[in-house]
C-alpha cells in the first residue's frame, strides 16, 4: 500500500476540486429545506451520527 502525503497531496483550492470531483447536478445545489417534517425528525432521532449544515 503506497504512503500518502497529505502536504503534497492537499487540495488547496475551490478550482482543484471542482476538478477532481466536478460540478454537482442542479438538483443537488437546490436540495435545501426550511424546516423538519416528521419523517426527517424521525430518521434523524434513529441515526447514529448527523452531520448538519447551514449557510
Amino acid at each position: 500500500m503506497e504512503k500518502v502525503n497529505f502536504a503534497e497531496d492537499a487540495i488547496t483550492s475551490f478550482e482543484e476540486l471542482r476538478d477532481i470531483i466536478g460540478v454537482p447536478h442542479e438538483l443537488v445545489i437546490k436540495k435545501t429545506i426550511s424546516m423538519m417534517e416528521d419523517q426527517c425528525k424521525n430518521f434523524i432521532s434513529n441515526s447514529p451520527l448527523l452531520f448538519l449544515s447551514t449557510s
